[in-house]
């Protein structure tokens, strides 16, 4: 049995946006595509921020905790942002004990009205040696508040 072609081009363009919607997804949410290991030395909580709308110069801050769950210690030596995405200073090279966690303020101050994506890679000798935190956000503008009309006249108005 032949299907149309017409039908045939409805579900090769619904798997197109399927597939590309899961690989941006996993991409957001710093997934690996390929294969990865059971358990990941060092990890982020959340896995993925989104700041949602913030005003075009202004600035949105979350925060993310990044705990070693090995059993050595985790050197992170360098933390990178993307795009219009900043993070707080850490005193770099960073010695993490097993068990233990830091937090670490992300902040995204967007300089158009447009949604942004980026991440945030940690850097270290952990056995996942570069961790990914999606990020997202749109920048947005306040439009300017404006009376119409510019004046009202109520007349005369006692007081009291």
């Amino acid at each position: 049995m032949r299907l149309p072609q017409h039908t045939l081009q409805y579900f090769s363009v619904r798997t197109v946006h399927f597939l590309t919607i899961g690989i941006a997804l996993a991409l957001l949410c710093g997934v690996s595509v390929s294969a990865a290991a059971a358990t990941q030395q060092l990890t982020c909580a959340p896995t993925s921020l989104l700041f949602g709308d913030v005003v075009v110069g202004q600035t949105g801050a979350l925060l993310v905790t990044v705990t070693n769950n090995g059993e050595t210690s985790v050197t992170v030596s360098s933390v990178t942002a993307s795009s219009e995405f900043t993070t707080s200073n850490l005193g770099l090279p960073l010695v993490l004990p097993p068990g233990q966690s830091f937090e670490v303020s992300v902040m995204f101050t967007p300089a158009a009205t447009v949604w942004k994506g980026g991440s945030v890679v940690f850097t270290s000798n952990a056995s996942n040696p570069s961790l990914h935190l999606g990020l997202g956000g749109t920048g947005v503008k306040i439009e300017g508040l404006t009376a119409s009309p510019a004046s009202v006249s109520v007349g005369q108005v006692a007081i009291g």
